[in-house]
């Protein structure tokens, strides 16, 4: 049905009405007026090409598409495409939708002018020609190149992707184009159906599907692309293979785009095989390329990639050689490698050329001053060196070289090389404006002890910034200068960063304010700013409240930072100091996981709580949890040993932890807890060997520790230890201190070295109350009374007070020379200047005193007066026995036995042994069996006599008939000898000493005593004139008393004897004692 020509009109007004915005409306045209008046498809074609108006082509074209009886065939829509293409490109994909819509076939030229239209606008109509390449497109390479451009050029290369099936489908061709557009989208794609893709075309040039196109390398450059954006390196470098096996060596540039891209992704392994390849295709490799290269070794720390590079730089390519980037880099890479040497080498051969550039100085600067493993000062000088020759050769020192080599003296805590380097700094004006510069000599000087020049530092600073206001605060921090940290942050304007927030809380941690830190805190947490963790651990164990603690735990199990095993034990270790175990087991148990951190603070509450078994168990939780224990878990573990009084375990756990994990006690606090215990235990050497160790390691050594080790070896007799302490005394400046001396004079005296003790005491240069108390109680245990007197007189006229000790120790003296009068003269004395009158022990020493001088009366009234104990009573007994008095004996040991049993104990054995004996004197035996029955139902043993013999190198213990010794036919000959030459200057052995055998036995068991026995050893074992020195555990018998006394004339030896009670010294048939005992 004809349209008629208002309706005409209407429909170009609406369709012109969808041309592109602004464009121009022209008058009529003659053709456009012709096509109104007469409609044809041959009229509207002469319109498209001589109108350029759009609206007037758009309405004849919407005319001959609804105008009855007209037939349009592909010429009209070809040339409507045309007309779009020039002058209405928006509208190609309405034309070609009408002629689908209306049955024409679409051939190439028609679809590669509607897509040339597309192309035309911005953006690119990609969408709708990949739908019309769907719907109506040719498979013909024309189009498939043509939609695949257009993907591309509107930056949607991944709807391209698909058309390589197509082609591949199709049998179409693979032009040099074709093939080079496939591959860009493949690379700007960047997904797995773009790799995908990319592997399926290089198979078809494989097979020769495809052409290798070899004057077009970007081809093979875009598929490695496309390879590597999706992690497939293998199959990048492989492209190299299949150019090679085409005969298609790969450029420069393909190469090194793939080395340089391999390397940027870190994979380096792959990016050698290309370096290899490289060299096989006799590709050169620049000097960017090989820098590049030589980086990625260093940030993989792969040396043998590295020396790899070496070698061939050296060997294969001079060139790179003499490139300064190349050499810099490499003294760079074999730092990070921990090969300092090769990198030392490295910049010899360089200098030995001409003076090294600036960055291969400082690169060598920087191996030389980066922390590693050995002695940090070795290093240090080697860097300095290398500064001076900068200087000599008038290379600059950049900033960065000259804060790192600031911050290794740091390490060495040597305070010269930072004054150099601050010298040389101050004459280069710019260095000092560099905050990195000015905050490293700030804490090298805090660190190097000099604190004050630190400050010099901080107050030339015109402009402080946040960074050199932190490095100040850390350094009156690390001196405890809390206050003058605080005036410095007060300094300080908000808003603060992030850096100096934590830095703030740290120091209010540190500096007790706890009100300050919570709020600084509170702030954080309001305006969202985390905490550190290492800052927090700090906050939780500042010493807050429970309620703080409470807060505190809340926040970090919100933020996960009670997972952390740090914060966890500084959360159980805080409820442990507030006295809450029972939080300190929830905290533990909260999460499972838990790290030698938390086992450890929850061992150390355990023992602070008093729980050693619980603190045990959570050891072997521990260790059933495969959780490896440190030097703190042995620590804690010595600690709750410490507690419980449990010295045997301790030195069981000390030996347990060296054999299974070889762990030693390696803190200082570890250290100072096993000495301690360890000397408790009498382990000596083990105690020695620790403390040794501390020494080494320059620990600060405890006073109380250093005395209690002194003690330990005083116990032993251990002299070399002695000496040892002593010199190490005089070392720390120790040896001033009172009770360092006091144990030293009291240690060398035990061991009978008096000369020693003297010395020791001759040095002090103000000698207190201790250290004269010690030089006395050494003088009197010798018997030396003469000496005791005299170096108390010295003591009262250097102005120092004595001490109930100091009287103790006098009337030792008194006791041991039997000086009764002198004892009074003492006694009142103390009492009148001083207003000290005897305790306890100064009671039980008067009561010997009184005893042994035969006033038995007086010693029993003194011993009812006091408290009555078996320290008091045993000498009373004692006494009895020597003077005879049984009677008052059973009185004084049937006082004894109604004693408590933990104050009698360590007392009946020997008071029944005592009793027994005394019975058996006066013939009695009756009584002194029944006393020996009722030791053994009681089930008490008596203490067997044992006479140590001290050599250089060892201790020897010796027993009365000693069947190691006596069983020895050569020894047993020593030992008669010796006996043969005391009987022939009139020896006769005291039976009387022995009263349970027969004479005969009597005489041969007294000849065995113990303290021969060791006498004829030390004979044979010492050199001629070397003295004899012996312990005896007991009281030496009078036998063995006379038999010393002959011994020591016969064969001119001094012999030195400590007994139980007192020193004795034999020398030329006389004792120390004068036979007082």
């Amino acid at each position: 049905m004809p349209v008629r020509a208002g309706a005409l009109a209407r429909v170009g007004l609406r369709r012109l009405s969808e041309a592109p915005p602004g464009a121009r409306r022209s008058l009529p045209s003659s053709a456009y007026d012709a096509f109104v008046r007469a409609p044809s498809v041959p009229g509207a074609v002469r319109v498209l090409k001589a109108d350029p108006d759009p609206h007037r082509g758009w309405s004849a074209f919407q005319h001959v598409l609804h105008a009855y009886g007209l037939k349009p065939r592909i010429p009209f829509y070809q040339a409507m495409m045309m007309f779009c293409r020039d002058h209405m490109p928006g509208k190609a994909p309405d034309v070609l939708r009408a002629a689908v819509d209306r049955g024409i076939a679409v051939n190439d030229t028609l679809f590669c002018t509607f897509g040339s239209a597309c192309r035309l606008v911005d953006p690119p109509l990609c969408r709708d020609v990949v739908d019309l390449y769907a719907r109506c497109g040719p498979r013909s390479h024309n189009v498939i190149a043509c939609v695949a451009t257009i993907c591309r050029i509107a930056k949607q290369p991944a709807l391209a992707l698909p058309l390589v099936d197509d082609a591949i489908g199709n049998n179409v061709g693979f032009s040099e184009m074709l093939t080079s557009t496939f591959a860009v989208c493949c690379a700007e794609a960047q997904t797995s159906t773009g790799a995908n893709v990319a592997q399926t075309l290089l198979g078809l040039m494989r097979s020769g599907r495809v052409p290798a196109f070899p004057d077009n390398q970007a081809i093979y450059g875009n598929l490695i692309k496309a390879l590597l954006s999706q992690g497939r390196p293998g199959a990048a470098v492989d492209v190299l293979s299949l150019m090679d096996d085409l005969g298609l060596p790969p450029s420069f540039i393909t190469c090194t785009n793939l080395l340089s891209s391999l390397v940027a992704s870190g994979r380096l392994s792959h990016a050698m095989v290309v370096f290899d390849r490289m060299l096989g295709f006799s590709v050169p490799v620049d000097g960017r390329t090989f820098v590049t290269l030589i980086g990625a070794c260093k940030r993989a720390l792969d040396a043998t990639s590295l020396r790899r590079l070496y070698d061939h730089a050296r060997r294969g390519d001079p060139a790179l050689w003499r490139d300064d980037f190349v050499v810099c880099s490499f003294v760079s890479a074999f730092d990070a490698c921990d090969d300092v040497g090769t990198a030392e080498s490295i910049f010899q051969t360089r200098s030995n050329v001409s003076v090294p550039t600036a960055p291969i100085f400082n690169a060598m600067m920087t191996a030389y001053i980066r922390e590693r493993d050995g002695d940090p000062r070795d290093y240090l000088s080697k860097g300095m060196s290398l500064f001076e020759a900068m200087v000599a050769g008038n290379v600059p020192v950049d900033k960065r070289a000259l804060s790192a080599l600031v911050s290794a003296c740091r390490r060495g805590s040597d305070i010269a090389p930072v004054k150099r380097l601050h010298e040389y700094a101050r004459a280069t004006a710019s260095l000092l404006d560099d905050e990195f510069v000015l905050s490293a000599f700030i804490s090298a000087y805090a660190d190097c002890n000099d604190v004050n020049a630190a400050e010099d530092v901080f107050k030339t600073v015109s402009a402080t910034s946040e960074r050199i206001c932190n490095a100040m605060m850390a350094a009156y921090t690390r001196h405890s200068r809390y206050d003058a940290a605080l005036h410095v942050l007060k300094t300080l304007r908000e808003p603060l960063s992030m850096e100096t927030l934590t830095t703030a809380l740290s120091l209010y941690c540190k500096a007790g304010h706890l009100s300050e830190a919570i709020d600084l805190f509170d702030t954080m947490m309001v305006n969202g700013i985390p905490v550190a963790k290492h800052v927090f651990t700090e906050l939780v164990g500042a010493g807050a409240d429970i309620a703080t603690l409470k807060r505190l735990e809340a926040y970090s199990s919100a933020a996960g930072l009670l997972q952390d095993d740090r914060v966890r034990s500084a959360t159980i270790s805080a409820y442990s100091r507030c006295d809450s175990l029972t939080d300190a087991v929830r905290v533990f148990a909260c999460a499972p996981g838990a790290g030698v951190a938390a086992f450890n603070a929850m061992i150390a509450a355990y023992a602070r709580h008093g729980s050693p078994d619980r603190a045990a168990h959570c050891f072997d939780d521990m260790q059933a949890g495969g959780v490896r224990p440190n030097d703190v878990t042995l620590g804690a573990l010595l600690t709750s040993c410490s507690r419980s009084g449990n010295v045997a375990q301790a030195s069981a756990l000390i030996a347990d932890f060296e054999n299974t994990w070889q762990i030693s006690p390696s803190s200082v606090e570890t250290c100072t807890t096993a000495v301690s215990l360890l000397s408790k235990a009498g382990c000596v050497r083990d105690a020695m060997s620790i403390f040794d160790r501390m020494m080494q390691r320059g620990y600060r050594v405890d006073v109380a520790l250093f005395r209690g080790l002194v003690a330990a070896c005083k116990r032993s007799a251990d002299v070399p230890a002695i000496r040892r302490l002593h010199v190490c005394a005089k070392a720390r400046d120790l040896i001033q201190d009172d009770g360092v001396a006091g144990s030293l004079i009291s240690a060398y005296g035990h061991c009978g070295h008096l000369e020693d003790a003297e010395s020791v005491f001759q040095t002090q240069s103000a000698a207190g109350v201790v250290v004269f108390t010690a030089m006395i109680a050494v003088y009197a245990h010798h018997g030396l009374m003469d000496r005791a007197s005299s170096c108390f007189a010295a003591m009262k006229s250097g102005g120092v007070l004595p001490s109930v000790v100091t009287l103790g120790a006098l009337l030792t003296g008194c006791n041991h020379v039997g000086d009764v009068d002198l004892a009074h003269a003492f006694l009142s004395e103390f009492e009148t200047a001083w207003n000290i009158r005897p305790g306890p022990i100064t009671t039980t020493c008067l009561i010997d005193l009184y005893g042994r001088a035969g006033d038995l009366d007086r010693a029993e009234q003194l011993a009812e007066a006091g408290t009555r104990n078996g320290m008091a009573l045993m000498p009373l007994l004692s006494a009895c026995r020597k003077h005879g008095d049984l009677e008052r004996a059973e009185r004084v040991f049937a006082a004894l036995r109604r004693l408590p049993v933990d104050e009698a104990e360590p007392h009946l054995a020997a008071a029944h042994v005592q009793m027994a004996n005394m019975y058996t004197a006066a013939g009695r035996s009756g009584d002194a069996d029944r006393v020996r029955q009722q030791m053994v139902a009681a089930g008490f043993k008596k203490i067997q006599g044992r006479t140590t013999l001290h050599l250089q190198d060892r201790s020897v213990n010796f027993v009365a008939g000693d069947p190691t010794f006596m069983s020895d036919p050569l020894f047993k000959s020593q030992h008669d000898k010796v006996l043969k030459r005391l009987f022939r200057h009139g020896y006769s052995p005291d039976t009387a000493v022995v009263t349970s055998k027969a004479t005969a036995s009597a005489r041969q068991a007294v000849c065995e005593h113990s303290e021969k026995i060791a006498i004829v050893y030390a004979l044979h074992a010492l050199p001629a004139r070397e003295p004899i020195r012996l312990t005896k555990n007991l009281r030496v018998c009078a036998d063995c008393h006379a038999a010393t006394k002959m011994l020591s004339a016969l064969y001119d030896r001094e012999i030195y004897m400590r007994d139980a009670n007192r020193y004795h010294r034999f020398s030329k048939g006389k004792c120390s004692c004068a036979d007082y005992w």
